[in-house]
């Protein structure tokens, strides 16, 4: 400490002789003196010697000076004359303390200024022991200074007092802040009133003068908390942020009359957790259900006392899980990293506030601050179910798009009509009109064969706005429960009429002043004709016909081909069906057209009791010919659409998961009541196989002496039947492919109706 306990006063001398001006400095049980002359200007004197009282006479004990060579006397109790000139006699009572300085005369030495170390046994000296004691100080050959030094002098005062200050111990919180409960990266400055317990015994005011020892910080004299408004009084410790710890510091202080002291403060700040820095990064997680945090705690004292000790979450509602539920490392980490995976429940809505909360903790007393965040958690969910039907009709079998029909009605020739009539209130009444028809109407209608079609469809879509990433998760499926179709193949139909028609009508009447109307033609002229009548009339369902010629008999009809489509595998989406009819039948008796139309080869007997015939020779050919379709409907897939309410739209395959970020652009754009609302268009793709083939199916018979007969004489009857060659089978039986093509069956698209 630069500021030891002393006093400095002067013993005042006069207008002719100097004072002495005597510094005391208590040290170590001891007080080293320091004398020196001091004023008026011009004057001088040789020191000889200097006497004081002590307030403790015990202290007398053992009381010896050291440090100078220039003490040639020393004496104590009831001192007053030491000889040689150093005395105090007539100027003041013996005193308990005398020194004498040098030797008599200024030939030998002259003395301005002396410097001692007074100390005594017990070693316990201090200023105490000479404040308010006499002090007499004698000089010898006073004069002026380079003239001539004749006078002496006896110079009497008494001593002030040394003001006295005490060590203080101060115990204060981190950051100069108020307590556990006030964390601070900022800190604030300590007011020290150290002067509480420091003392003057004169009663004078006391000052801070000098202030040193701060190692984590810095210090200001400063006015204290007193209402003089006077710097000096105070002592301001701003520590560095966020030291905790001791200090060891030095003060000194003066009462402004030459007393100064010193003491030590024993300074005690004791650790506050700071908030730790808490950054939480949200991510999307697997699925639209979970959400992931990275949450990083960071320890934010700056002198690395604390450590992160743990990450808590708060606010977790029944049926969410959260994992970890929290992290407790177990080690002092001053950053602590965990990924966190929040996940809710599915099918549901879910909303609450979850909170992040990281704790610091200061190593040396536990003291701990907490950080948080909090995080609004919500999800909507929706669950929406129809059934969608889709129907087409009324396309083609053959290919692509609608059926191939043509329907016509023209006529060709001439046909007038005219009307006349006259107006109300006409003296001459009449109602004309007459017309003909003179010509041709054709009538054409053909279909080209046609199918119609239906699919049934579970439709479901599950949305999940998750709002908190404000991210939409549409989960789409469709399943297939149902389909049918039916073909019809074509037909065709023709008619051609002759059209002779003629009419005519006429009526005359006289009116008589609007009152009364008398007929001309009584009754009116009403003549009608029609001669038309009918030249063709085709229609195919009436095409039906045999043949019995030159051994060739035959049934033809026009093939009416209907399919009626069920389920082949409805996990597949595939519908089947077969559409088949015979258009002609036929036997050929081959020898029979060889020989003109005429059965030679075949003999005949008819006796009544006995029959038979003998075909010499009998080659037939029979058998028949058939149109066959084969129709295969296969759903390929379903098309959906959303139309979203902010115009926008976007494609999917039923079955496909949506995902869209960002979703809450869409309502802002759209209505902006808080949901993100779409219509669902869904369309089917579906191929259509149809594999149409000719089948032929003709069989022969090749006979020679073929027998056949029968007799029935009443008690007895029978048959013979006997061929003495036979050979027979197939002849043609082939499918001949006329049509094999698989095409898309056009459905319309459908708004999905949502219940």
């Amino acid at each position: 400490m630069t500021c030891a306990r002393s006093i400095s006063f002067t013993i005042p001398g006069s207008a002719q002789a100097p004072g002495v001006l005597v510094t005391a400095t208590e040290h170590d049980g001891k007080i080293d003196f320091a004398l020196a002359l001091s004023g008026p200007a011009g004057t001088t004197a040789d020191m000889r010697g200097l006497f004081f009282d002590l307030a403790d006479d015990s202290k007398l004990a053992g009381l010896k000076t050291s440090g100078s060579p220039l003490i040639t006397d020393f004496d104590t109790v009831d001192v007053i004359d030491l000889g040689n000139g150093a005395n105090m006699s007539g100027a003041a009572s013996p005193y308990d303390v005398g020194l004498e300085f040098g030797t008599q005369g200024i030939a030998k030495d002259d003395i301005k200024s002396i410097s001692f170390t007074l100390s005594n046994t017990a070693n316990n000296l201090t200023l105490d022991d000479i404040a308010h004691m006499d002090f007499g100080a004698r000089l010898a050959n006073v004069g002026v200074t380079g003239g001539p030094r004749n006078d002496l002098a006896k110079l009497t005062t008494v001593a002030p007092a040394a003001p006295d200050a005490h060590d203080d111990s101060v115990s204060g919180f981190e950051d100069g802040q108020a307590g556990l409960a006030s964390p601070s990266h900022q800190p604030a400055g300590l007011l020290l009133q150290v002067l509480a317990n420091d003392s003057d015994a004169d009663g004078q005011t006391l000052t801070i003068t000098h202030v040193e020892g701060a190692q984590h910080g810095t210090l200001q004299i400063v006015d204290g908390a007193d209402a003089d408004n006077l710097a000096g009084d105070a002592i301001l410790y701003t520590p560095d942020a966020d030291f905790a710890g001791t200090e060891t510091l030095g003060y000194c202080i003066s009462d402004g009359h030459g007393g100064v002291d010193g003491a030590h403060i024993n300074l005690s700040l004791a650790a506050v957790a700071d908030r730790p820095q808490l950054d939480v990064q949200m991510l999307e997680g697997d699925s639209v259900n979970q959400i992931k945090f990275i949450v990083t705690a960071t320890q934010t004292d700056a002198d690395g006392s604390e450590y992160i000790d743990r990450i808590e979450a708060l606010g977790l509602p029944a049926g969410a899980t959260l994992t970890p539920s929290g992290v407790n490392p177990g080690t002092q980490p001053g950053q602590l990293v965990q990924e966190f995976v929040l996940t809710l429940p599915e099918g549901q809505d879910s909303k609450f506030d979850l909170s992040f909360q990281a704790i610091a903790k200061e190593k040396s007393n536990g003291d701990e601050q907490a950080a948080s965040q909090s995080f609004k958690i919500e999800i909507d969910h929706t669950h929406q179910q129809a059934e969608q039907r889709f129907d087409t009709l009324d396309q083609s079998m053959w290919g692509s798009g609608a059926a191939t029909d043509i329907h016509t009605d023209d006529f060709y020739g001439l046909d007038e009509h005219g009307a006349a009539k006259s107006e109300p209130g006409d003296t001459l009444v009449y109602d004309f009109s007459a017309g003909y028809t003179l010509g041709f109407r054709q009538q054409i209608d053909i279909e080209g064969g046609d199918i119609d079609a239906s699919l049934t469809y579970d439709v479901t879509l599950d949305a999940t706005h998750n709002k908190t990433l404000d991210t939409l998760l549409i989960k789409t499926d469709a399943d297939l429960v149902a389909g049918s179709f039916d073909t019809s193949g074509p037909q065709a139909a023709y008619q051609l009429d002759f059209k002779a028609l003629l009419s005519l009508y006429a009526y005359a009447g006289v009116n008589i002043g609007d009152v009364l109307e008398i007929p001309l033609t009584v009754p009116p002229v009403d003549i009608k004709l029609d001669g038309s009548t009918n030249i063709i009339d085709f229609d195919t369902h009436d095409l039906d016909f045999d043949i019995d010629s030159m051994g060739l008999q035959a049934h033809m009809s026009w093939p009416d081909l209907l399919a009626d489509g069920s389920v082949k595998s409805l996990a597949d989406g595939q519908f089947a069906g077969t559409a088949e009819a015979q258009f002609l039948n036929m036997n050929f008796d081959v020898d029979q057209f060889l020989l003109g139309g005429n059965d030679a080869m075949k003999l005949e007997l008819d006796l009544g009791l006995v029959w038979g015939s003998l075909d010499l020779i009998d080659f037939d050919i029979f058998g028949g010919a058939s149109i066959q379709q084969k129709f295969l409907m296969d759903e390929q897939k379903l098309t959906g659409v959303l139309h979203f309410e902010d115009g926008s739209t976007q494609t999917f395959q039923m079955g496909e998961d949506i995902k869209i970020a960002n979703a809450s652009q869409i309502d802002l754009h759209g209505d902006a009541d808080g949901t993100v609302e779409y219509q669902l268009e869904l369309v089917p793709t579906v191929n259509l196989s149809n594999r149409t083939d000719l089948l032929v199916d003709l069989d022969f018979s090749y006979d020679l002496l073929k027998l056949a007969g029968g007799y029935d004489v009443g008690f007895s009857s029978g048959s013979l039947n006997e061929t003495a060659y036979h050979l027979g089978g197939a002849l043609v039986n082939t499918a001949i492919n006329l049509h094999d093509e698989t095409s898309l069956l056009h459905f319309d698209s459908e708004m999905v109706t949502f219940a």
